[in-house]
């Protein structure tokens, strides 16, 4: 059996909206949503302000999408580790308002997630089947339902195995989770 935890829809919606008024509302969505019918409809902008078919399309891919390229090789608990470092960095008012401006943050000339230097990885288009497969152990981490342990403040992870530069001295690691350590500010 799998570790993980099944939500029904109408809690899915409710965490939703609750992640989203931690942030700032996002501009209404003006796109034409029937030149997308890709986008997963849940009929007109329920609530002012908060483009569900927008947010759930283009945010969530991108959650994925990183959660995917930085871990793809590690087990569940690997994969809802990594996730708990980008949902902790979406809630902060420290890093962007947007999971995809996360993901896409640079310091400098220098990617905050290694792989976005990588145009193929970018591009990789995920399959349905892995999205599926992906969204059932991780959507309750992305809507801050499923917290994962020692995480909880962690904002920061990287392989345990690559040597950071002397910037990684001034966090403090909280837990080894597969072959990644995640660390957090010291007096966070």
């Amino acid at each position: 059996m799998k570790p993980y935890i099944t939500i029904p829809v109408g809690l899915l919606l409710w965490a939703l909206v609750l992640i989203h008024s931690l942030k700032p509302a996002p501009k209404p969505y003006t796109g034409d949503l029937a030149k997308k019918p890709d986008v997963l409809s849940l009929g007109e902008d329920i609530y002012e302000g908060f483009p569900v078919e927008k947010f759930i399309d283009r945010e969530y891919e991108c959650f994925l999408r990183a959660v995917y390229n930085e871990s793809y090789s590690e087990s569940i608990q690997g994969q809802q580790a990594v996730a708990q470092v980008l949902y902790n960095r979406y809630v902060s008012r420290k890093f962007p308002e947007d999971m995809c401006s996360i993901i896409w943050q640079r310091t400098g000339r220098v990617f905050q997630f290694p792989w976005m230097r990588e145009r193929n990885k970018r591009e990789l288009v995920l399959e349905q089947h892995v999205i599926d497969e992906m969204s059932e152990y991780l959507a309750s981490v992305y809507m801050g339902v499923y917290t994962v342990p020692k995480l909880e403040r962690a904002t920061y992870f990287k392989r345990c195995d690559v040597k950071g530069d002397s910037w990684w001295n001034s966090l403090k690691m909280v837990a080894k989770i597969g072959d990644h350590c995640f660390y957090l500010k010291r007096g966070e």
